[in-house]
């Protein structure tokens, strides 16, 4: 029965939708696991169901666990390589545990429709709340939003300001209601945290906590 439920070619897009749904709208609005859970079990539901049904052995299901792994990895190590490889093995999990590649890549296709339209709503309304701010650091920095060159950060040197972003070592801060990229003197700093301004190097700011 299972099986025959989460191998329906109407019902394995459905199964995606709410998968990527879940941990989407659990970057950015956080409620202790709940949505990802939920998305997790879609997930869960649409392996589980191929597998019994005879189409997906234990690759498929092998390169999801890696991608998500990889996708999980990105946020803590920001770059966009291991999110990149990690959504690749991700989809290449889920097209190849369907029973036949073409519903798997439709399934797949319409799911991830769904879920920009969804994206689009949660980074417009939503913004950028939760596990989204340890990706942060990959919004363009365009002058409209508050950022400003490097040429004209020599008269920071000595200011305060707070960190916008977790400093790992380097990451956002606002400096004098501006947004600056800036870099901790080798300790890591939370977000929302003190600092000064103690050097700068070219185009390096360097700050420590205060």
């Amino acid at each position: 029965m299972i099986a025959n439920f989460a191998t329906n070619p109407v019902v394995m897009p459905i199964l995606l939708i709410i998968g990527i749904a879940g941990i989407l709208v659990e970057l950015f609005i956080p409620r202790y696991g709940l949505f990802a859970i939920v998305g997790i079990f879609s997930f869960v539901l649409y392996f589980f169901g191929h597998y019994i049904a005879g189409f997906s052995g234990s690759g498929p299901i092998t390169l999801f666990l890696i991608g998500m792994i990889f996708l999980i990895l990105e946020i803590f190590i920001p770059g966009g390589i291991i999110g990149a490889l990690g959504a690749i093995l991700l989809f290449a999990g889920i097209i190849s545990a369907a029973e036949n590649t073409s519903y798997g890549v439709f399934s797949l296709f319409i799911a991830l429709g769904v879920n920009s339209v969804l994206l689009y709503l949660l980074l417009k309304y939503v913004g950028h709340r939760g596990w989204w701010n340890h990706l942060i650091l990959k919004e363009e920095q365009k002058k409209e939003t508050g950022y400003v060159s490097h040429n004209k950060n020599k008269n920071l040197l000595g200011k305060t300001g707070f960190t916008l972003t977790k400093l790992r070592p380097s990451g956002i801060a606002i400096i004098d209601h501006l947004r600056y990229d800036v870099v901790s003197q080798g300790d890591w700093i939370e977000a929302n945290q003190e600092i000064k301004v103690i050097l700068i190097e070219g185009t390096r700011i360097v700050v420590e906590e205060r």
